[in-house]
């Protein structure tokens, strides 16, 4: 294998789990459409016990 195949795996392989670090963080901070009137009935109770 030459420097330029080299190069190139390490290259792709930070890409790759860049992107999916990047995909599990945007999963984490997302609702779902299936859970939004569930997280939104969850934000009401905690908005009204904070008051």
């Amino acid at each position: 294998m030459n420097k330029n195949q080299k190069i190139f795996r390490w290259v792709f392989i930070i890409f790759t789990v860049l992107m999916a670090i990047l995909a599990i963080q945007m999963g984490m901070n997302t609702t779902a459409p299936w859970n939004k009137k569930k997280a939104a009935i969850e934000r009401a109770k905690q908005d009204s016990l904070k008051q």
